[in-house]
């Protein structure tokens, strides 16, 4: 938050909090004729994602919250996760082969 308590502005990214951490992103299906979708990101995908969209969003308001100032909620669309959908390679790449066998 800037000093005049109105202005959000972007630090530097937060590193990595665990090793090698994942993110499954679920979209429950809304129907019984739909499946569920699950997305996998690593932390810096995520985190990239997140920072463009939310920066992105921010300099359309002049980088003000027009609600709630102090406020870092943000929300991805689907076309910006889809390219990681359904990547469980991913994941599965981490797991010993004798856990796996």
């Amino acid at each position: 938050m800037a000093e005049d308590g109105k202005h959000q502005t972007l630090g530097a990214p937060q590193p990595e909090p665990l090793p090698e951490l994942m993110f499954v992103l679920v979209v429950l299906k809304k129907q019984e004729t739909e499946q569920d979708r699950f997305f996998i990101l690593e932390w810096k995908e995520l985190q990239n994602l997140l920072i463009r969209h939310y920066e992105a969003h921010l300099s359309k308001q002049n980088f003000v919250r027009p609600r709630k100032a102090d406020s870092y909620h943000t929300v991805l669309p689907i076309s910006d996760v889809e390219p990681f959908e359904d990547k469980w390679p991913k994941i599965l790449d981490r797991v010993p082969s004798t856990l796996t066998a």
